[in-house]
């Protein structure tokens, strides 16, 4: 009876660590299709100091640099989000591009657009994100500084 209770505790165990790691992978997987990990955080705000609509989220690989614009409420009348190289290796005030701004953009889009990528290897990136909300209003966030170097 001992052995059937040790099994039975073992096979629940084994079924927790292998939903544990399902959970992992899942919550790892989070970046709206971009690779790597999660390196700045960027509000898109009404104003300099105003409400939070959302979030431009930007990743690195070791390769590229990865950016997402997100409304948490998934009402938007439409989302989007850009990134450029810059010449700066370290962060500044401003940024010179060193590429042209790759760009995700729709009215259509109610959640998140993105990915965009560059391969900024050594290099500062630029990001930009704009969220239109439902109630009208065009709120945006513009980040001309040379930052994620």
């Amino acid at each position: 009876m001992k052995l059937v209770r040790i099994s039975t505790v073992l096979a629940v165990l084994g079924t927790c660590l292998a939903g544990g790691t399902v959970m992992a992978t899942t919550a790892s997987a989070s970046g709206y299709g971009c690779p790597g990990s999660l390196v700045d955080t960027i509000p898109v705000q009404i104003g300099d100091f105003g409400t939070i609509v959302g979030d431009v989220y930007v990743y690195w690989d070791g390769t590229d640099n990865c950016a997402v614009a997100v409304d948490p409420s998934q009402n938007a009348e439409g989302i989007s989000v850009s990134i450029r190289e810059c010449q700066e290796t370290v962060m500044t005030d401003e940024c010179t591009p060193k590429t042209g701004w790759v760009t995700d953009s729709s009215s259509s889009y109610k959640w998140y657009a993105g990915p965009v990528s560059v391969n900024a290897v050594g290099h500062c990136v630029s990001v930009t994100g704009t969220i239109t909300t439902s109630d009208g209003p065009h709120y945006s966030f513009y980040s001309g500084d040379a930052r994620d170097c």
